[in-house]
C-alpha cells in the first residue's frame, strides 16, 4: 500500500506537489485554530469560574431572574455581551497560531502567483500577487516576478514600475535588466529600450540573454534587414548552443518572409530546448506559412499542451483550422474545421478578452452561421480595437442587414466606402444598399 502511495505521489509534478504541500499546511492550521476555539469556548463560553463562587451566582440569578430559553438561532451559547477587560486569556499557542495564519497567507499568495506564472496563467498569477502587493512592497524578488509576469502577459507598460522598483530595492541580475529594456523596448520608446539593453550590456558583458535581447530590438527597430541578421549571425556564433538565441532569431526570420531559414533556426532551438513551448508555437507558424498544415497543428498542440493558456496560439489554431475549412472542397471538412476554428477562437478569448483579432474571426463565423446578433458583440469589439478597420465595417454592414436594419448598414457601409471605395465588397454593398430604401 505504502509503495503505490509513494508511486502515486512520484507521479504528480513537483509544482503540483507543493500546492499539495500548502493546501495540507492551511487544513492543519485551520484544524488547530478549530481546536483552540473549541478549547476555549468549553473553558470559558459557558462562564466558568471557581466553584464556590459558579455556585452563588446560580443561586443568585436563580432568586432574580426567571428563567427564559436562549433565542433559537443562538442555541445553548446565547450569553450576555462581554466586556474587553471580562474576556479570559486566550490558550496556550493561540497567538502562534493566529500568526501563523497571517504568515500562510502571505507565502501562499506568493507561491500561487509564481506558480501560475510559471503555467503561464498570468491573470491569476497577478491576481493572488495583488492579494498582497503592499506586504511585498519591499521584496525586490518579488516586484521583479510581478513585473515580469505583466511583461509576459503583454502588458510592457505596466511591467515598467515593478521591474524599475525591483533595482531601486537592490536587485540587479540580468534577467531583470533584460526584462526593464523589453518593457522599456514595447511599451515606450524603442530607443529607450536600445539604450537600457546596451547599458545592461556594459555591466553584463558575457550574457547571451542580453545579447540576445539586443540583436531581437536592433532587428525590429534600427535595421530590419542586414544589421539585425549580422547581430545574430555573431551572436549565434558566440553561443551556439543558447536556444533562446535561436528562437529569438527565428522570430526574426519570420518577421522578414524568410519562413524557410526560420524553421531551420526554430528546430535547433527544439533541439537545444524541448519544453520550452514557444519554440514550438513560432514552429507552428512557420510550417503554417510554408504549406505544411499537419506538421503545424501537431506544433501548435504540442505548445499548447504545456501552455494551455497561451491565447496567442490558440488564436493561430484557430486561422490553420479556418484555413484547411476554406480551401476544402468537403462539406464535412468545412464543418467540421470551420467548428474547430471557432473553439480555438472562443478559447483564445477565455484567455486573453481583450483579443480583437480573435473577436473579429469569431464575429465572422457567427455571421456565417446567421448568428448574426451574436456576431455583432464580437464586431463592435473589434471594431473599438480599430475604428478604421473595413473588413470589420463590411462584417457588421452584413449583419445587421441580415437582422433588417438596413440604415444601420448603411451607415457602415458608407463608412467603409469613404476609407477604401475601391473595396470590392464595400462597392457591392454601397451600390445594394443605395438601390434600397434604408429602413430600421
Amino acid at each position: 500500500m505504502v509503495a503505490k502511495i509513494r508511486k502515486i505521489w512520484q507521479g504528480i509534478s513537483v509544482h503540483d506537489r507543493k500546492l499539495i504541500k500548502w493546501t495540507g499546511l492551511a487544513c492543519y492550521l485551520v484544524l488547530m485554530i478549530s481546536l483552540a476555539v473549541l478549547f476555549y469556548v468549553t473553558k470559558h463560553g459557558k462562564g466558568e469560574t471557581p466553584e464556590a463562587d459558579t455556585t452563588a451566582q446560580h443561586k443568585e440569578t436563580s432568586e432574580s431572574k426567571p428563567e427564559s430559553p436562549a433565542p433559537s438561532d443562538l442555541g445553548e451559547f446565547a450569553t450576555e455581551p462581554i466586556e474587553p477587560e471580562q474576556l479570559p486569556p486566550p490558550p496556550p499557542g493561540a497567538p502562534e497560531l493566529l500568526a501563523g495564519l497571517d504568515t500562510f497567507d502571505t507565502k501562499a499568495h506568493e507561491e500561487l502567483a509564481r506558480i501560475f506564472l510559471e503555467k503561464g496563467d498570468y491573470a491569476n498569477s497577478l491576481m493572488h500577487a495583488k492579494r498582497i502587493e503592499v506586504t511585498m512592497e519591499g521584496n525586490a524578488d518579488f516586484q521583479e516576478q510581478v513585473g515580469h509576469t505583466y511583461l509576459a502577459a503583454g502588458r510592457p507598460t505596466e511591467a515598467i514600475s515593478f521591474l524599475e522598483k525591483s533595482i531601486k530595492l537592490g536587485n540587479k541580475s540580468p534577467l531583470l535588466l533584460g526584462d526593464l529594456a523589453l518593457a522599456k523596448f514595447r511599451g515606450q520608446k524603442p530607443d529607450s529600450g536600445l539604450a537600457s539593453i546596451q547599458s545592461a550590456l556594459k555591466q553584463f558583458p558575457e550574457d547571451p540573454l542580453l545579447a540576445s535581447h539586443e540583436a531581437a530590438m536592433y532587428g525590429e527597430a534600427k535595421d530590419p534587414g542586414k544589421g539585425g541578421d549580422e547581430k545574430f549571425r555573431k551572436l549565434i556564433a558566440k553561443y551556439p548552443k543558447f536556444a533562446e538565441a535561436r528562437y529569438q532569431y527565428g522570430r526574426f526570420l519570420m518577421n522578414q518572409g524568410n519562413f524557410a531559414s526560420s524553421l531551420h533556426e526554430l528546430e535547433v532551438g527544439i533541439k537545444l530546448d524541448p519544453v520550452d513551448p514557444r519554440i514550438h508555437a513560432r514552429l507552428g507558424m512557420a510550417l503554417f506559412h510554408l504549406g505544411k498544415d499537419g506538421e503545424a497543428e501537431r506544433a501548435y498542440k504540442t505548445a499548447l499542451a504545456m501552455n494551455p493558456r497561451d491565447y496567442n496560439t490558440w488564436y493561430n489554431l484557430g486561422e490553420l483550422n479556418l484555413s484547411i475549412a476554406n480551401e476544402s472542397d468537403l462539406p464535412s471538412v468545412f464543418s467540421k474545421r470551420t467548428r474547430e476554428a471557432l473553439e480555438a477562437y472562443l478559447t483564445s478569448l477565455a484567455n486573453n478578452p481583450d483579443h480583437p483579432e480573435a473577436h473579429f474571426r469569431v464575429g465572422v463565423i457567427l455571421n456565417a452561421n446567421r448568428q448574426n446578433r451574436e456576431a455583432i458583440r464580437h464586431l463592435e469589439f473589434a471594431l473599438q480595437a480599430d475604428p478604421r478597420s473595413v473588413p470589420v465595417m463590411i462584417q457588421l454592414a452584413t449583419a445587421w442587414e441580415a437582422l433588417g436594419s438596413k440604415t444601420r448598414a448603411w451607415d457602415f457601409v458608407q463608412q467603409a466606402f469613404e476609407i477604401d471605395p475601391l473595396n470590392q465588397l464595400v462597392a457591392a454593398q454601397y451600390r445594394r444598399l443605395k438601390t434600397t430604401k434604408p429602413q430600421s
